[in-house]
């Protein structure tokens, strides 16, 4: 936390090659799914009829009211040069050690290459999942391939672009425009690559130069919560 904080704004615009995650992203693919993913997006929380208009529905439960979306898909995330340039799909729901280590050898380190040119060393942000990003097969990969991951607290979504601003970008993108009436997985896929992509880049770098800001609030919050933006 501290190396970051010493850092300039324009460090995680410039200099940081890659900012990344993953996100296991529900697919609805029945109607009283799609109705109950839009009521998600709009309030947060499913609250029933009979509840009324009584209140505490201000955070969403994973629990209450679960809808089988009947699909979904693990995607891996990158910022690049203040695009999204990498949008991969595992072709496998487990998350381990070798799926990160294989991520990192292929997927990973072909965008990286490809935006970034040849380098010696590859600076990145990454999740500190120990399952995965953090277990010894995945550090080994990194090694290999020239990878070093900057120094951020776990559990820190805050900090993370992809945490509190791409996925929840790409939703609110995918919601506005019409559905297509028959869709296909591998469509819907598709389609949602499509939109992360487009992301213009001025939109992604104000959210990328707020992580220095966040870092400080988090600093100066001992840990603690931060305002959403």
């Amino acid at each position: 936390m501290g190396a970051s904080l010493s850092r300039p704004a324009s460090f995680f615009t410039k200099d940081l090659d890659l900012i990344m995650d993953n996100k296991n992203w529900e697919i609805p693919r029945s109607a009283g799914a799609k109705r109950c993913s839009k009521m998600r997006r709009v309030r947060f929380q499913l609250r029933t009829r009979s509840e009324g208009i009584s209140k505490g529905f201000t955070r969403p439960s994973l629990k209450k009211n679960r809808v089988n979306q009947g699909a979904s898909a693990t995607v891996i995330a990158g910022i690049i040069n203040n695009r999204v340039k990498l949008w991969h799909y595992l072709p496998t729901k487990k998350w381990n050690g070798q799926v990160a280590a294989d991520t990192y050898k292929g997927p990973i380190a072909k965008a990286l290459k490809k935006n970034r040119g040849a380098k010696r060393k590859y600076v990145v942000l990454e999740d500190n999942d120990p399952t995965g990003y953090k277990s010894k097969k995945a550090m080994a990969a990194k090694e290999e391939m020239k990878i070093e991951a900057i120094d951020f607290p776990k559990y820190s979504p805050d900090l993370n672009p992809c945490d509190f601003f791409l996925w929840s970008e790409v939703q609110r993108r995918m919601a506005l425009k019409k559905e297509p009436r028959h869709e296909t997985v591998a469509g819907y896929k598709a389609r949602l690559r499509r939109t992360a992509l487009a992301i213009p880049e001025a939109v992604i770098r104000k959210a990328v130069l707020s992580i220095r800001k966040r870092a400080q609030q988090v600093f100066d919050a001992d840990g603690g919560d931060i305002p959403r933006d």
